[in-house]
């Protein structure tokens, strides 16, 4: 029979408080969370239950079944090894209670972790051990009080410590890395230099420890391509999916100087967030790299990377070898190479990546970028920009070569000549504050008219502008041609929502033009309009607003806003976020009217309202009135007509 026993509970951390956010829908369930090892812990002894226990397993496995609150079981641990310990029900442990924790000690009953509320108010430990003999795991409900619920902790070795020769091909050289489950993120190509592996959803690689769409082990199976000290070189990483995409954090590791670690200078060069499709990029290898094979590890995750070593819950990791060479005596005339730009035109100060191709490297050959104002004489070095690849940009239409230099020959070579043009407008150029629902839910824009503009689209429709998204932002700035409009014009509009995803909602427009060109919609009179109250579903919305007679000719930024179940009125959102609708923009030409001739056209008075109280106000509107240079206006009042 087994007994209840009282524990003593020690230095508990306060929990933080949460605020509690509403969500309609939940995207992806977590299935699983990595373990803790905080401080803390209950400081009785408890009670042994059954028999001590080993494993070497990677995936979990029970304890012993039957152990009761207030009772541990006894595990053989080697140092440098990373164990977890889980009563989460995702792990597949048995837990009964509620706010149970775990508390791991050695045979001494020291505490050397402690676990609480991991998976909800479900713990889970993970700990790296520092001997090699026996510890213990004690379980409790919270606060270190016993019960009789039976309980079956499963745990599991999650990371073998490295052992043998520090050897790129030797499977135990290095600290593991790897996914928790399989699906989702999935690398399917790696490129690095001369290599390139492919893979699909069902490749297992033939390296040790390799485990289908969790670790893929090429090490000493591929053949390592050839690099050099100085040397930059290519990559690419196709990123994929297995099942769902929820976003793919990307690094690329290498041991350069063959310690058997990823953790020195220059051994992260790539720490990306990843597309789901082919990222690339250039690594140069460090002056310094040690002369041998070295490995390379490839680690895409969703969410957090823990770094080059540990578990995460989904992506892959892929193991390769690479080979530095010694580095040689530059000599002769060096190569120069190809050199390429990323973009040879567009908008002022945008982000330029400046490289060359098929150039000479080694010892004493260096690099510089030269640019010129018309590509053919006044030369000048950038600073700071020394390497093969240099990422810039320009406020105006400038040229670049790269100047290869060997010092023991004491010549240099120039690479062909690239340039960058700079055209565009404040409409595409301009730096305009995103406008993008949450959700994608219900009314989006169908139609739009004004100004020339007569836009149609449909619930399947994707803009092509940069940062389109479907049911949420459409980017029409360069593929529908600039709207016209005169300082002072009235100008009509007709504007159309439809319902899309889980049909129509309550929705209202709203007009935005960004009349001085400074690269936002807040300035007075740039709301063109707003709809004062919300239509019941899908809508049809005509209407008029005024040009200021002030605003700066040239083209500009138009946004139409439609909002579902929002709030009527002037609230801005085309600078603030919104929960439904769509938000689309556009391009605008504002010209100068043309001058008046003639008698002007007087126009229709309306008042809104027509009948008023004494000391209440009404709105003066004209309607149908002469517009032009030199027309001006001037309100009068009479007692009678």
């Amino acid at each position: 029979m087994k007994n209840k026993y009282s524990m003593q509970f020690v230095n508990r951390m306060l929990l933080p408080i949460f605020t509690v956010v509403f969500s309609l829908f939940v995207t992806k369930v977590t299935f699983a969370q990595p373990g803790q090892c905080i401080g803390g812990g209950c400081t009785a002894a408890g009670f042994s239950w059954g028999a001590a226990q080993s494993t070497t397993s990677a995936t979990f496995v029970n304890s012993v079944a039957g152990t009761y609150g207030g009772e541990y079981n006894t595990y053989n641990v080697t140092s440098g090894n990373t164990y977890e310990w889980s009563l989460c029900t995702s792990d597949g442990a048995t837990n009964p209670t509620f706010d149970a924790t775990l508390t791991l000690k050695n045979t001494a009953n020291t505490i050397l972790c402690y676990s609480d509320d991991v998976c909800g108010a479900t713990p889970k430990i993970s700990w790296t051990a520092t001997f090699t003999g026996q510890v213990r795991v004690l379980v409790m409900q919270y606060p270190c009080a016993t019960n009789s619920n039976s309980h079956t902790v499963r745990w599991r070795q999650s990371n073998a410590a490295a052992t043998g020769p520090v050897t790129c091909s030797n499977a135990n050289a290095y600290l593991g890395s790897s996914a928790i489950y399989t699906g989702d993120e999935e690398i399917f190509n790696v490129t690095f230099g001369t290599l390139s592996s492919s893979s699909t959803c069902a490749t297992t690689a033939p390296g040790a420890n390799s485990v289908n769409q969790l670790y893929s082990n090429y090490a000493g199976i591929l053949a390592a391509p050839v690099v050099n000290p100085g040397q930059s070189v290519p990559w690419s990483v196709n990123v994929g999916t297995c099942g769902g995409w929820y976003g793919v954090n990307l690094r690329i590791y290498f041991d350069f100087n063959l310690d058997g670690d990823f953790a020195d200078a220059n051994e992260n060069p790539v720490n990306i967030t990843a597309i789901n499709g082919v990222n690339s990029g250039t690594i140069a290898i460090p002056a310094g790299a040690t002369v041998g094979q070295a490995r390379m590890r490839v680690i895409a995750t969703e969410g957090v990377v823990p770094g080059p070593t540990g578990t995460y819950l989904w992506g892959e990791t892929e193991d390769y070898c690479i080979q530095v060479a010694a580095a040689v005596n530059c000599s002769g005339i060096p190569n120069a190479g190809t050199a390429s730009i990323s973009s040879t035109g567009g908008c002022p100060n945008a982000s330029l990546n400046l490289s060359v191709a098929n150039f000479t490297f080694g010892t004493g050959i260096s690099y510089q970028w030269q640019s010129s104002p018309n590509g053919v004489t006044a030369w000048s070095n950038i600073v700071g920009a020394t390497a093969t690849n240099y990422t810039t940009s320009t406020a105006s239409t400038l040229y670049y070569r790269l100047v290869t230099s060997c010092l023991f020959s004491a010549s240099s070579n120039q690479s062909n000549v690239v340039s960058y043009t700079v055209a565009g407008n404040q409409c595409a150029c301009g730096g305009y504050p995103a406008s993008v629902p949450f959700y994608n839910y219900y009314n989006d824009i169908t139609n739009v008219t004004i100004a020339g503009i007569n836009n149609n689209s449909t619930c399947a429709t994707v803009a092509p502008g940069p940062g389109s998204q479907l049911n949420l932002y459409a980017n029409y700035t360069g593929s529908v041609g600039s709207g016209n409009l005169q300082q002072g014009q009235v100008a009509t509009f007709s504007l159309t929502s439809t319902g899309c995803v889980f049909g129509a909602g309550s929705n209202f427009f709203q007009i935005y033009i960004d009349y001085n060109q400074d690269g936002d919609f807040l300035d007075a009179g740039e709301q063109c309009y707003f709809q004062p109250t919300n239509a019941a579903g899908n809508q049809t919305l005509t209407g008029n607003f005024v040009v200021p007679p002030t605003a700066l000719v040239g083209v500009t930024r138009m946004r139409i806003v439609n909002v579902n179940y929002g709030t009527p009125g002037n609230y801005n959102y085309a600078t603030y976020t919104y929960y439904y609708g769509e938000t689309e923009d556009y391009c605008i030409t504002i010209s100068v009217p043309p001058p008046c001739a003639g008698t002007p056209t007087p126009g229709n008075t309306i008042a809104s309202p027509n009948s008023v109280f004494a000391g209440q106000t009404t709105v003066l509107t004209l309607q149908n009135s002469t517009s032009g240079t030199g027309i001006t206006y001037q309100w009068q009042s009479a007692a009678t007509a």
